[in-house]
């Protein structure tokens, strides 16, 4: 009823709506997980000695402005100048983490890219 299935009455599709929208029902983002395969969330990969707060509001403004109206969420994944930079890519890759990943200050040839 939520997801407006044609199976469903409209009648039975607006009452389960309208409470839901009464109570505050989200969906459980693991729940939306395991049946769609997608996390709905896009991180930001940042090195947190070299931003400049500016430029990273900058960023974060704007990306918050597109996915707002989406499904999606932004996380913030920092990483250290001590740490290989491909870490933090590799991780949010390999488990699957996010749908999309966003690095900051790319060079040409950068391994991150």
């Amino acid at each position: 009823a939520l997801k407006d299935a044609p199976e469903i009455g409209a009648e039975t599709r607006r009452r389960v709506q309208l409470i839901a929208k009464q109570i505050g029902y989200r969906p459980n983002r693991a729940g939306v997980r395991l049946r769609t395969g997608k996390t709905n969330v896009i991180s930001l990969v940042l090195n947190t000695e070299q931003e400049i707060m500016s430029f990273v509001s900058d960023i974060i403004y704007g990306v918050t402005e597109v996915i707002a109206d989406t499904p999606y969420h932004l996380i913030v994944t920092p990483y250290s100048r001590s740490q290989d930079p491909l870490d933090p890519v590799r991780y949010l890759v390999e488990t699957g983490s996010a749908d999309g990943v966003i690095i900051s200050r790319t060079q040409p040839n950068d391994p991150r890219a």
